[in-house]
């Protein structure tokens, strides 16, 4: 799963990246206004993009996105993905 930005062309208070993860399933992973908080949704593509999942994480001040929480990211993916099935 590689998740690519898709919000770098115009100006936004966070980023927005974006993975297939399945070949119905399109994850967003959004960093708000808040940079600390993360919002994980799911998108049904042959329902017209309806929203099936949503959670939120809040990460302490300091932390960075690297190796460790990409391994928490696609087990929060695998996860919703298990929920949907």
């Amino acid at each position: 799963m590689s998740f690519e930005p898709i919000s770098l062309k115009e100006k936004h208070d966070g980023l927005v990246w974006s993975a297939q993860v399945t070949p119905q399933y399109l994850a967003e992973l959004q960093t708000g206004i808040v940079p600390q908080l993360v919002h994980l949704v799911l998108f049904d593509t042959e329902n017209d993009n309806a929203v099936v999942h949503e959670e939120v994480r809040a990460f302490q001040t300091g932390d960075t996105f690297g190796e460790d929480n990409m391994a928490e990211l696609t087990a929060a993916v695998t996860s919703a993905l298990e929920g949907l099935a």
